[in-house]
């Protein structure tokens, strides 16, 4: 008889065991449901569908804005100082301007120097093999088009660095609309740096002067 009572005991408690496991089970697979998808996930789901771009590159002219955050990933070639090709798309970083590839400049000692080719040497640096974050603009020639940017990634903060503001601020472009508050700001620091082309007040020579 004892040893009838302890194996029913035993018994017993296998199945105790068997029942808590099948909760927790359950349990685990409602909170793996309920738990939120991860970063991952969400930023897929926010990259501009393919197919879409395509078709709205495909008309110059075009206002982009209601179009989706993408995500680009390097390597990206710098063309000049506000124009990049990724792929075989060029995107000009809209609501700034800078000097072409092949522009000179002349310096504060009326020395001619090749700021077009550093402005584009700097957006390089700039870039640094970072990712970024572009709202579509507009769309141009060719099927590029402009768009707002921001650097992502390593030394970034969370809500990442804004490259048209970084360029301007290293004297390398100037904004396109003089009631942008925060790309004057950032002018007027540069200026009194005298940080790029500032150094020779912004002197552009004609193209193809010697």
């Amino acid at each position: 008889m004892m040893c009838l009572a302890a194996t029913a005991a035993v018994l017993l408690l296998e199945m105790i065991d068997e029942m808590v496991g099948a909760q927790t089970g359950s349990l685990t697979q409602s909170e793996a449901a309920s738990s939120p998808r991860p970063p991952l996930e969400s930023k897929i789901e926010g990259r501009m569908d393919a197919a879409i771009v395509t078709e709205a590159l495909s008309q110059p002219g075009q206002d982009l804005s209601h179009l989706a955050l993408v995500e680009l990933q390097p390597p990206f070639l710098s063309v000049d100082g506000s124009t990049l090709m990724w792929g075989d798309r060029q995107l000009r970083f809209h609501g700034i301007d800078g000097p072409s590839a092949i522009q000179v400049c002349m310096d504060e000692s009326g020395r001619r120097w090749a700021c077009g080719l550093q402005a584009r040497a700097a957006l390089h640096n700039v870039l640094a093999g970072r990712s970024l974050m572009c709202a579509p603009r507009m769309s141009g020639q060719r099927q590029d088009l402009t768009a707002v940017c921001t650097l992502t990634g390593p030394g970034m903060t969370a809500e990442g660095v804004p490259i048209a503001r970084e360029l301007v601020r290293r004297g390398w472009a100037r904004p396109s609309d003089p009631q942008d508050g925060d790309l004057v700001d950032a002018e007027a620091a540069a200026r009194k740096e005298r940080a790029g082309l500032w150094r020779g007040d912004w002197t552009l020579l004609p193209t193809g002067s010697r």
